[in-house]
């Protein structure tokens, strides 16, 4: 790297120019060896390249979020779901379409795994009962005692009559004053008596509809356990959306995504159901989906931009040069150097992730420091100097710069290494590593293939003059030229470029950041539809957090602190499904069971005698006189209003009352007797055991370790950045242990952006010191900084001006523009020192050339990413076209009218290049 007084006399211009004509005189060894390495690294990667495609990826292991994650993963294996989404028809064709589903995936053990999309516990039914407090068991075992007349002696079916239970009622009360206190049971009677004498009311009055009085036979708790009766699947509130739930098996020697096989096969088989089910719309979204398609979306879009900015800097250089050669020497040094690279990162890390994966198209936009040597080595030989001696000119001249450029540069991105986040940490490495690769290209490749078309030239005899008359566009650098009426008024350049800076300086300031990651994704990829048509109806279906204990009775504990949140809707677990109390319940089963025993033949009605309407009629009014009297112990005004009620539907009923009553006491036998059988179904004296609990059901929550897994579910919508961080945090108050992938995304959201911002601070500083170092004068190194400065207050109005905002994928344009803007600065610079002070100074047509070239690719391999339908992706290439633009802008006008009126002072050298030469020599 140059110093500020003597740029050509230093040791790397020495080292630059040894190395380049060591290549240009030996142009096919140093070729040779190039391809051979070219070829390895290519095999290499081949073999040995990896693709990282979770977010989890990028996260360093370090981090507690993933230690807590790992754990988990040790515990109960990969935990993304795949999620198939049914829409259309009724809740029924849509639970038909799921089950045949079902069907079909378990048919392809191989692929899928953990299927659910229902809670299926009828196979417990018969023990429903156990569930309930033993104090609302014991409770059902009394009514059963005061039935025990009826229980035990069959043929007292046949007198179960409204007229017997008018008269229990009447004994009840006469007893109740008599101890002077009132029991559960008898509260419990009074109100079945009550439900039986409206019923029969309601059954006179309307001729022969039947109500069931038997509904409060039971506690309210038993009725809770409807899950038991069917099964219960995973739809809406609404009805309008049902799910499944798979677990892909992923394939570890899958050419790219580890889970893409079992996403395209289940593509497949829903497209079969579908046909089957046209009613039904079935698509399919989820974690490992979405990262699959992103992933697979960013490579083809980072494939096709590749390509696109390899063309489109080809065509440029084409236009520039006029001819085949340069551009294709250019191209070549650019591919060799990105190939280097890439066995490069095979060797070093072994893996590309969502970030680095774009490293190709970075150095196709960073690396074309070939622009600047062909753009110097061609301004010397159209001047007749000799090919050789343009060589040495060109390595002493433009090398230096060359060199400082790609050494800033590539430090901005080692300086990323510093970041405390994974992903960028090997993005800075990759892409640092790349810079120097691409600058090695420059000076070894880039010369040995100038000596061996420079050797064919020689070979057809063909005069350089006459054959390059027109090989190079002219650049506007002349004296009548635009740019030079521009140079001549450098004060009102500068103060043009400061007004500038400051209007863009008001918008950028109100640019914002976006932290939803699926704000980035193409919202023409199927899996985001899905994804969006999933948020509007199920929200919270399929983003929670997880965390395991040793014990149920630990699960139950820590299910009733997570349900207490504000932010959480449920918890899932299997802990409940398990009664507590089992010991003690079981015993009062057995109870019931032998009270049950001599049940009537289920569905059979004993036959009744016609029923005495005027003796009912005596014991309803005595019982009527009763209620009606003051009662310290007992309200019974409502009895009392029903009996009167009774009373008159007894008056006012046809002459077939006593028919129809006694059809109604037949009703209401045989539906007693239907329910007790009922009870008697739910009330087997066996234990539930952890083996009972349907397998889809018990792997998805218990680990072969015997661990107890809850999932506890978010109320809100966890893609946006404020739900998703109170949620995370309301959880860690409660267990430090917690995690899922709420945690990992919320450090990985907070790691990205701390991490590039960091990046782009050390970047900074590492440049300032590198610049300090090759410029020797604090002045220079200001100068060097102000166009970046200018041209990231630009860049941001503009993005703010276009609608655009900060995200997690564009984050990395800020490393890379500190790299650029420097760049450009620096080859400004070098071409101000290197000039004859005694002179007015003018930026050289061959600097201008080369920055002008090299920038113009920069903006087309970086723009190239804005066809990328991933929203991310473009995004970046727009703010990194933007910048480069703008830093480059401000580089070859701006700061060029600035050292005219900088008051700085450095030596003429006139036999600089000739010394270094000679030292070299």
């Amino acid at each position: 790297m140059s110093h500020a007084k003597d740029g050509k006399d230093s040791f790397p211009a020495r080292l630059i120019y040894a190395v380049s004509m060591f290549s240009f005189q030996k142009p096919w060894l140093v070729f040779a060896l190039g391809m051979l390495l070219c070829t390895t690294a290519l095999l290499y990667s081949y073999k040995k390249l990896e693709f990282k495609t979770h977010r989890d990826d990028m996260i360093s292991n370090r981090k507690w979020c993933q230690q807590n994650w790992k754990h988990y993963l040790a515990e109960f294996g990969q935990d993304d779901d795949m999620v198939v989404v049914a829409l259309g028809g009724n809740e029924q064709n849509k639970i038909d379409a799921l089950e045949q589903l079902a069907t079909k995936l378990s048919e392809h053990q191989e692929s899928f795994d953990r299927i659910f999309f229902k809670v299926d516990l009828q196979n417990l039914k018969n023990r429903s009962l156990l569930f309930l407090e033993p104090k609302e068991i014991g409770t059902i075992v009394g009514h059963l005692a005061n039935m025990a007349p009826l229980l035990e002696f069959p043929f007292a079916w046949n007198l179960f009559t409204t007229k017997s239970i008018t008269c229990e009622a009447h004994a009840r009360i006469k007893q109740i004053e008599a101890r002077g206190t009132v029991t559960e049971a008898d509260t419990a009677f009074l109100a079945q008596f009550r439900s039986i004498i409206r019923a029969a009311t309601n059954y006179l009055g309307s001729g022969d509809t039947y109500e069931s009085p038997w509904v409060g036979l039971l506690p309210k708790s038993q009725h809770n356990t409807s899950m038991l009766s069917k099964p219960n699947y995973l739809v809406s509130e609404d009805k309008s959306v049902a799910i499944l739930l798979a677990r892909p098996i992923t394939q570890e020697k899958s050419d790219f995504v580890s889970s893409m096989p079992a996403v395209k096969l289940m593509r497949e088989i829903l497209n079969d159901i579908s046909a089957l089910h046209p009613e039904v719309q079935l698509g399919l979204t989820g974690l490992p989906v979405l990262e699959a398609d992103e992933m697979t979306a960013s490579q083809r879009d980072s494939a096709t931009a590749s390509w696109v900015a390899f063309l489109s800097v080809l065509f440029l250089y084409i236009i520039v040069y006029r001819s085949w050669r340069y551009p294709v020497l250019t191209i070549s040094t650019l591919l060799v150097g990105t190939i280097l690279a890439l066995g490069w990162l095979t060797l070093t890390i072994g893996h590309l992730n969502l970030l680095s994966a774009t490293f190709a198209v970075m150095l196709i936009g960073l690396g074309d420091y070939g622009v600047l040597w062909v753009s110097a080595f061609d301004e010397y030989r159209k001047k007749g100097v000799p090919a050789a001696e343009a060589l040495k000119n060109t390595a002493l001249s433009v090398g230096p710069g060359i060199l400082t450029a790609a050494c800033t540069t590539s430090l901005a991105f080692f300086a990323a290494m510093l970041a405390d986040f994974q992903a960028v940490s090997e993005m800075g490495w990759i892409a640092g590593s790349g810079i120097l690769f691409c600058a090695l290209s420059c000076f070894t490749t880039l010369p040995s293939l100038l000596g061996i078309t420079e050797s064919y030239k020689k070979v057809t005899q063909k005069s350089e003059l006459t054959n390059w008359p027109v090989e190079i566009l002219t650049f506007p650098i002349t004296p009548n030229s635009w740019t030079t009426k521009l140079f001549s008024k450098p004060k009102t350049m500068v103060v043009a470029g400061v007004i500038l800076t400051c209007l863009f300086l008001i918008p950028a300031l109100k640019v914002s950041y976006d932290h939803n990651l699926l704000h980035l994704q193409s919202a023409s990829l199927d899996s985001v539809k899905w994804e969006k048509v999933l948020l509007d109806k199920m929200p919270t279906a399929t983003w929670h957090a997880v965390t395991f204990t040793a014990t149920r009775e630990e699960a139950l504990e820590w299910k009733k602190k997570f349900e207490a949140l504000p932010e959480v809707s449920q918890v899932a677990e299997i802990a409940s499904m398990l009664p507590k109390d089992q010991t003690i319940n079981k015993g009062q089963l057995k109870e019931i069971q032998h009270r049950l025993r001599l049940l009537p033949t289920r569905g059979s009605k004993p036959g009744h005698a016609t029923p005495d309407i005027a003796g009912l009629t005596k014991e309803l009014q005595l019982l009527a006189g009763k209620t009606s009297e003051a009662n310290s112990l007992l309200d019974l005004r409502e009895v009392n209003k029903d009996l009167l009620g009774f009373l008159n539907g007894l008056s006012n009923a046809s002459k077939n009352s006593n028919k129809e009553l006694k059809n109604f006491e037949e009703s209401v036998t045989g539906d007693l007797i239907e329910n007790l059988h009922q009870l008697r179904e739910v009330s087997t004296p066996e234990f539930i055991e952890v083996a009972d609990i349907p397998t889809p059901i018990r792997t998805r929550y218990l680990s072969e370790n015997n661990q107890w897994l809850l999932r506890v579910f978010a109320k809100k919508n966890l893609w946006e950045y404020s739900n998703l961080k109170d949620f995370v945090s309301s959880i860690q108050k409660v267990d430090a242990r917690a995690t899922g992938k709420p945690f990992t995304t919320l450090e990985g959201l907070k790691g990205m952006k701390a991490g590039f911002q960091w990046a782009g601070i050390y970047a900074l500083i590492a440049i300032i010191v590198v610049l300090s170092w090759d410029f020797r004068k604090t002045i220079l190194v200001t100068l060097a900084l102000l166009p970046l400065v200018m041209g990231l207050c630009i860049t941001m109005g503009a993005v703010w001006l276009l609608g655009y905002q900060l995200n997690p994928a564009n984050m990395i344009a800020f490393p890379i523009l500190v790299g650029v803007g420097i760049d450009n600065a620096v080859h400004v610079i070098h071409d101000f020192l290197g000039r004859d002070r005694s002179k007015q100074y003018a930026l050289k047509s061959s600097t201008f050339k080369g920055i002008f070239v090299a920038g113009l690719t920069t903006v087309l391999g970086f723009g190239s990413l804005t066809i990328s339908s991933h929203l991310g992706l473009s995004s970046l290439g727009l703010l990194l076209a933007l910048g480069v633009s703008a830093c480059m802008i401000c580089s070859i006008l701006w700061l060029p009218s600035l050292l005219q009126l900088a008051p700085i002072k450095v030596k003429s050298n006139k036999n600089l290049i000739a010394r270094t030469i000679n030292k070299a020599a």
